[in-house]
């Protein structure tokens, strides 16, 4: 454990200060056992039952452990709340409107106890792809990188490794971002911008804002990054004190394992993230050349009877779909379905015009594919994905199966992952 690399005056506004911590999930596990370092006095709720494993941990850590509804007055016999990424802020405003401004993120929390430059990457998609990249250059460069957030390790869990970075980076969702106040990324990035989460958000303009208070604490010093095509639909003061780089694809870079133009425009962006950390340029595209797609993100699972297999189950928005689409030349064969999360099902019929031979739908979401696609597409319905894939696969001749969703996977599957592990043993076994 290196706690002791926390500074003392960071430490002090949590010493014997009542903590409580919704979810015991990855995150509230870590920021459990932090603040417990910190001598704080942590609650930690989960309204499901815990396992005796994970409550044997969390006893281990000094917390407490309360397994019962949210209520009002749980919610205001604390001076911290510290929420799952995945419980909206509303429904805890709902119960007790004057908890607002006690409720942190993970996220939120952990940068508190740190000065280390901290690069934050948000975005409707090509996050973790963009994220990935960024960590493979800098480490590439000589950089120690502690890379955290919505990309799988907790932002907490870097007071427990034992190297100090030099560098802290994060991919952050609108969920972890939502509920920060203070946090101040020294280069800030905005990959897009598209409807998504409307099931979770209360609209889209909350949806804009959770993502835009990524620049709100940026001083003049910070970089702020966000694409030119943003540029007439964002106000400066949406922006916050950053220097701001308005950032375009300048130079298509050759790549074997990154296609499609949206990863041409995630690769002009992670560049613009290491410049200020004075990365070579060879070193850059060295690192591009070699870097492989993300498992889950625009994958190449295999190749059968001259159909190319795609996994591309990460993509759970339309938008992302529509970037898909766009990588791959006719005929492609598009696997659809889930738990849709909002935006316009009919964008897909102008990218997959004269492209798309059959789209397969799976699971849920039929009710809102069906109806706009089936007049510009033949479109088939199957209970599951095994069976929409054996369908395609017996009308294919050549071309692309595609699996890029634009749902969340919560119909049938635990996440995207468990989702697309399902298409790649579905695949091998055809």
């Amino acid at each position: 454990m290196n706690i002791e690399r926390i500074k003392v005056e960071q430490k002090a506004p949590f010493l014997n200060t009542s903590i409580l911590i919704i979810g015991t999930g990855r995150s509230g596990i870590s920021v459990c056992k932090l603040a417990c370092s910190l001598h704080a006095k942590v609650t930690i709720l989960d309204e499901n039952e815990i396992t005796a494993d994970k409550r044997k941990e969390i006893e281990s850590f000094g917390a407490d452990i309360i397994t019962e509804k949210l209520s009002k007055e749980i919610l205001e016999n604390t001076n911290y709340i510290i929420l799952s990424p995945g419980i909206p802020v509303q429904r805890l405003t709902n119960i007790a409107p004057s908890v607002k401004d006690k409720i942190v993120s993970e996220i939120e929390f952990a940068s508190r106890l740190t000065n280390i430059p901290i690069i934050a990457i948000t975005g409707t998609a090509g996050k973790t792809t963009t994220t990935s990249l960024v960590a493979a250059v800098l480490e590439n460069a000589g950089k120690k990188v502690f890379l955290g957030g919505n990309i799988g390790t907790p932002f907490a869990e870097y007071f427990f490794h034992e190297q100090e970075a030099d560098i802290i980076l994060l991919e952050l969702s609108s969920f972890q971002l939502q509920s920060t106040q203070t946090l101040r990324a020294h280069v800030a990035l905005l990959l897009n911008f598209a409807p998504n989460h409307l099931d979770h958000h209360e609209s889209l303009d909350e949806y804009l804002q959770a993502k835009l208070s990524l620049f709100k604490n940026q001083t003049e010093t910070d970089i702020t990054i966000v694409p030119l095509e943003l540029k007439d639909m964002l106000s400066k003061e949406n922006l916050g004190q950053g220097k701001k780089i308005w950032y375009e694809i300048n130079e298509k870079i050759p790549t074997t394992f990154l296609f499609g133009e949206h990863n041409q425009k995630n690769i002009a962006a992670a560049w613009e993230c290491v410049v200020p950390f004075n990365v070579p340029r060879d070193i850059f595209l060295q690192t591009v050349a070699s870097f492989k797609a993300i498992s889950h993100r625009m994958e190449e699972v295999t190749t059968k009877n001259n159909i190319v297999f795609v996994n591309d189950s990460k993509s759970t928005t339309i938008d992302a779909t529509l970037a898909a689409i766009n990588s791959f030349n006719a005929p492609v064969y598009l696997l659809l379905g889930g738990k849709f999360k909002g935006g316009d099902v009919s964008q897909i019929i102008k990218a997959g015009k004269n492209k798309i031979e059959h789209i397969a739908l799976f699971g849920a979401g039929r009710e809102i594919f069906e109806p706009v696609l089936q007049k510009d597409f033949p479109v088939s319905w199957h209970i599951n994905l095994k069976e929409a894939v054996h369908t395609l696969y017996k009308q294919a001749t050549h071309g692309t199966i595609l699996l890029s969703p634009a749902t969340a996977s919560f119909d049938a599957y635990k996440n995207y992952e468990d989702r697309g592990k399902d298409f790649r043993t579905i695949v091998e076994n055809l």
